[in-house]
């Protein structure tokens, strides 16, 4: 995946769910029973991991919060990301 530029921080690794805590990973496994796929993870510096999730047939986006909570009301930073750069898309 590349090298990490922050100093101290670990690179996401290549199997995105390794990142994702127990919550996280339960919601996902139902998501994807209705279509839904783990599309990239973001990490903000000095923050907890943003799992983002993508459903190809209805174009949205939803983030899995900490709690595992699905929430497709999310942070317009993110938002903005989706619209301007592709390149962090797996």
């Amino acid at each position: 995946m590349g090298e990490e530029k922050r100093k101290g921080v670990s690179p996401i690794p290549e199997i995105l769910k390794e990142v994702l805590n127990e919550a996280q990973l339960s919601t996902l496994n139902k998501m994807e029973e209705f279509g839904w796929m783990l599309e990239f993870v973001r990490r903000p510096l000095f923050q907890g991991v943003v799992p983002m999730l993508f459903h190809p047939d209805s174009k949205q986006h939803g983030v899995l919060e900490d709690n595992g909570a699905f929430n497709m009301q999310f942070d317009s930073k993110i938002r903005e990301l989706l619209v301007n750069s592709k390149s962090y898309r797996f």
